[in-house]
């Protein structure tokens, strides 16, 4: 009957004794290094394991953090930007200042706003822009080498030395690339003013005059190994642009307070009113008591380069070892 629990449960057929033995013996044979000794013997070959098996690709760590934060804030001092970096904010500057001259309503007002940032462009903001960089830096076959390097000590004589790589050249290149782009805005304003060509060709005057005597004084700043050379030059900078104004305000301000007669004068080392004059109508233009004034500048400009270029030498020289006494 079937389910019935009195019947007893046959049990299932004994296999043969030699079967288990059997099957346990290829087990271990397949786990024996007989097995794979023949693949253990093949030469090695690129991409395959011991066990000729092929090799998964290793994956080097990135280099992230391997060099000290000291190592990497050297690092970042030692690109120094191209005249080629600094005409496209020098364009940016010229477009910036002809976009607010649109809204005046006055257009004599417009062209001198429009003179006046371009003169403050070259006499005030590139000069402290590149002041304020460090200006030694490797070449660049030296940062490479440096780059390939681990981050291992090593001794401060091993490592090559920095230059001084924002040279007097660099900083002319600077200012003549600038006054060629400037030109594409002074002879279109003549067509807006009115100007006469000679009116146009001394505000051009003007402005090389005073950007080239300043241009001086940051190539001079810039071979200052520490900050406070660098800080006096563009204080030197500043005073050229307003320390004039600021005296004859000063003069004018104690003449009517306190009733006193002190003369003034016409500003010379500020280029403030020089432009102002020669930015007037056609004409009323005179050239004559402002003609003097650009040329003195441009002289001052050259005696401050010819002194620049002789306290520049030996700035690149390697400084001798001390000796131990």
């Amino acid at each position: 009957m079937i389910g019935d629990p009195s019947q007893p449960v046959p049990s299932p057929p004994d296999e043969p004794s030699g079967s288990s033995s059997d099957s346990q013996t290829q087990g271990d044979a397949l786990l024996s290094d007989d097995w794979l000794a023949p693949l253990s013997d093949q030469p090695d070959q690129p991409g395959v394991t011991e066990h000729g098996l092929p090799s998964l690709p290793t994956l080097e760590p990135m280099d992230l953090g391997r060099r000290s934060p000291s190592a990497r804030v050297e690092r970042s001092f030692d690109v120094i930007p191209s005249t080629r970096q600094i005409m496209l904010p020098w364009c940016l500057w010229l477009l910036g200042s002809w976009a607010v001259s649109l809204w005046m309503d006055s257009p004599a007002a417009a062209i001198r706003w429009m003179l006046y940032s371009s003169l403050f462009g070259l006499m005030l903001v590139w000069p402290t822009y590149r002041l304020s960089q460090d200006g030694r830096s490797r070449s660049r076959r030296d940062r490479r080498l440096q780059d390939s390097k681990t981050d291992e000590p090593e001794p401060e004589q091993a490592r090559p030395p920095r230059r001084m790589m924002l040279t007097p050249t660099l900083v002319f290149c600077d200012w003549l690339s600038m006054m060629m782009v400037f030109q594409a805005v002074i002879w279109p304003l003549r067509v807006t003013a009115g100007w006469e060509f000679e009116q146009a060709v001394w505000i051009d005057a003007a402005v090389a005059s005073w950007s080239f005597l300043v241009g001086a004084l940051t190539a001079w700043g810039c071979k200052f190994r520490h900050n406070v050379g660098r800080a006096a030059a563009t204080v030197i900078v500043f005073l050229v642009m307003f320390a004039e104004p600021i005296v004859l305000s000063g003069i004018e301000l104690l003449n009517e307070r306190l009733g006193l007669s002190i003369p003034d004068w016409s500003m010379r080392l500020s280029p403030l009113e020089t432009m102002y004059q020669l930015t007037v109508a056609s004409g009323l233009f005179e050239p004559g008591p402002w003609r003097f004034n650009i040329v003195a500048v441009a002289v001052a400009g050259v005696l401050a380069w010819l002194i620049t270029l002789i306290g520049w030498r030996g700035v690149n020289s390697p400084r001798p070892a001390a000796t131990k006494v």
